[in-house]
């Protein structure tokens, strides 16, 4: 998280987890945890430079925030020229979620072909560079949620696993076979980077 903040100049770190987990010293940033969306969007507004967390029993009420945060920094960012219909504006500031435990999050479970409730979550996947948002998502078994959303990955970072069903699910999600083949044997806390 810290080096995409750098690399964007600034940005606003909001975030979830089931509990108050991230280690202290895992950011530079400070980390303030919320019990709802209120408390974390006004604490947002009073340090927009800190890691924000909600930490609850589902994920969704932060994605849900994250979105309409990004609509309304784009439609303020683009302004005027929005309304006259030129492709000029401001840059937005962007967003960086991260999302400890995907598991936690509704949307992101289901079917390759994707049910009603897990729609609205891959039409935010599309949408995220239009947002201006940098999605991060931890996830301890892949198969709690679908291979459609690593699918839609950008980067992916693998940990060691030895599980053919997990395998299977990164394969599915487009891991190149050499990549693949890395994973039983990577020490514990190594992990690869792969560009899919």
């Amino acid at each position: 998280m810290d080096e995409l903040n750098d690399e964007a100049g600034g940005a606003y770190k909001i975030g979830y987890s089931p509990e108050p987990r991230f280690p202290a010293g895992s950011t530079r940033f400070r980390i303030h945890y919320h019990e709802d969306i209120k408390s974390l969007e006004r604490q947002l507004r009073r340090y927009p430079d800190d890691f924000h967390v909600l930490v609850g029993a589902e994920a969704d009420p932060v994605v849900r925030f994250a979105e309409a945060l990004g609509k309304s920094l784009k439609r303020k960012a683009l302004g005027y020229w929005n309304r006259r219909g030129m492709a000029l504006g401001k840059k937005a500031v962007p967003i960086i979620l991260v999302v400890d435990e995907m598991m936690m999050l509704s949307g992101a479970r289901g079917s390759a072909s994707g049910g009603n409730s897990t729609v609205w979550f891959r039409q935010f996947l599309i949408s995220l560079r239009h947002l201006h948002i940098a999605f991060l998502g931890g996830i301890q078994d892949s198969n709690s949620v679908s291979y459609v959303n690593a699918s839609l990955a950008t980067r992916i970072w693998c940990f060691r696993t030895t599980l053919e069903w997990a395998l299977n699910s990164m394969r599915a999600a487009g891991l190149p076979k050499e990549k693949l083949e890395l994973l039983p044997k990577l020490a514990v806390g190594e992990y690869i980077e792969v560009d899919v």
